[in-house]
């Protein structure tokens, strides 16, 4: 399974827009949403499957490996999104909350741990209004078309990255959900197995589109190295 977790999420500081690498692909969305608004049904879906997932592996897949569509450009995905949605509707599953897991990019190393760790209160969590300026860069980390998971424990696992880097595990309501991957997955996962077919999303993916997102509390899990550590946010809009 890919870290799909694991990817710097749609930030305003153009520190990070600087190293992030150029889209691919992008002439190809306009087509991909006319061919996804044409189709009715799954049934009428499966003839069009290779072409859809092959774009969307291509487009979504690989990000995190620096191909397909860029920190900048992701939104553009969000209608091809919504239209699997809409065909795959009577799969979907999703629990009350979702989580994303992330590491904190070079430009922020260990900024949470910098910023708060000697202010903690008896809960072990941040005072927001002490650095605004530092909450908006985690605010930033969850906003736009970005991946999450059902399993806190994928996003454990995908927030570890470098040991000097603090991590974040991100918790969220479904409400802000597009597609749940399992929904596509599970109905057509005969096919791409047997196929051995590129996949577009790993299981228990879903992706979400969060436009405004609002810290409600951030909170130490533990300590990572002697210079970094775990960090639980809650998410509201």
């Amino acid at each position: 399974m890919r870290p799909y977790n694991y990817k710097y999420a749609m930030p305003v500081d153009p520190k990070v827009l600087e190293q992030d690498f150029e889209s691919q692909g992008l002439d190809t969305i306009p087509e991909l949403i006319s061919l996804l608004k044409s189709i009715r049904s799954v049934d009428e879906y499966d003839e069009f499957d290779d072409i859809v997932r092959t774009q969307i592996s291509d487009l979504w897949f690989l990000t995190n490996k620096g191909q397909g569509i860029n920190l900048r450009d992701r939104e553009k995905l969000l209608p091809v999104f919504q239209q699997l949605a809409r065909i795959f509707k009577k799969e979907e599953y999703l629990p009350s909350t979702l989580y994303r897991g992330v590491t904190l990019p070079s430009i922020y190393k260990n900024l949470l741990t910098q910023t708060f760790i000697e202010d903690l209160d008896g809960r072990d969590r941040v005072d927001l209004h002490s650095h605004p300026e530092v909450i908006q860069k985690v605010e930033n980390l969850a906003y736009g078309l970005r991946s999450w998971t059902k399993d806190y424990d994928i996003a454990d696992e995908w927030s570890y990255g470098r040991d000097s880097h603090d991590s974040i595990i991100f918790q969220s309501s479904s409400k802000y959900a597009v597609l749940d991957c399992n929904s596509y997955l599970n109905t057509m996962w005969e096919t791409i197995k047997m196929k051995q077919k590129r996949m577009p999303f790993d299981f228990e993916e879903v992706i979400c589109h969060l436009e405004n997102p609002k810290v409600s509390y951030i909170q130490m899990i533990e300590e990572k190295t002697t210079t970094s550590t775990f960090w639980l946010v809650k998410i509201r809009e």
